[in-house]
């Protein structure tokens, strides 16, 4: 309720400490309920984000293959939590073709051994089908992502509950 009052010839209009009290309570409120549910929309675009980085490194990693004709792989590593695209020299030995990168704090591999996805020089992945699943735990829930590799070298990421 507004109130008027008259100081010195200006009206005035103002709420009182109740009032003001009340809206503080209702937006207190508001923002109590509010936060779960964005922190868990934060964590399912985190796990959607790496699956879309995940997903373009292996582009990247095929196209490489395609491009210089000769066998490239993106080596996914469950145990130092981290993925890294390789190939070889003239001389068989493998090297990195680019810095490894980690995956986030919070997100896990569900593989407990190294997955490799293989590309040969015309883009097919030389181990048949390939899939690696990164899970994320938030709010009691797991939420996964798998990345599977066809035999022909499409790439597909899929939900999974």
């Amino acid at each position: 309720m507004q109130r008027s009052i008259k100081n010195r010839g200006h009206l005035q209009a103002g709420f009182s400490a109740p009032e003001t009290l009340i809206v503080v309570l209702v937006i207190s409120i508001l923002v109590v309920i509010a936060i779960p549910n964005v922190s868990k929309t934060l964590d399912l675009r985190l796990l959607e984000t790496y699956s879309s980085v995940v997903s373009n490194k292996m582009t990247e990693t095929r196209t490489y293959a395609i491009k210089h004709n000769r066998t490239a792989w993106l080596r996914i590593d469950p145990a130092n939590r981290t993925s890294q695209i390789q190939t070889t020299d003239t001389a068989g030995n493998t090297i990195n073709l680019k810095a490894a990168e980690l995956l986030p704090a919070r997100i896990a591999i569900a593989e407990t051994s190294p997955v490799e996805f293989r590309f040969d020089s015309m883009g097919r992945l030389t181990t048949g089908t390939e899939t690696v699943t990164f899970q994320l735990t938030a709010s009691g829930q797991t939420k996964s992502k798998a990345i599977t590799v066809s035999p022909a070298g499409k790439i597909l990421v899929g939900s999974m509950h």
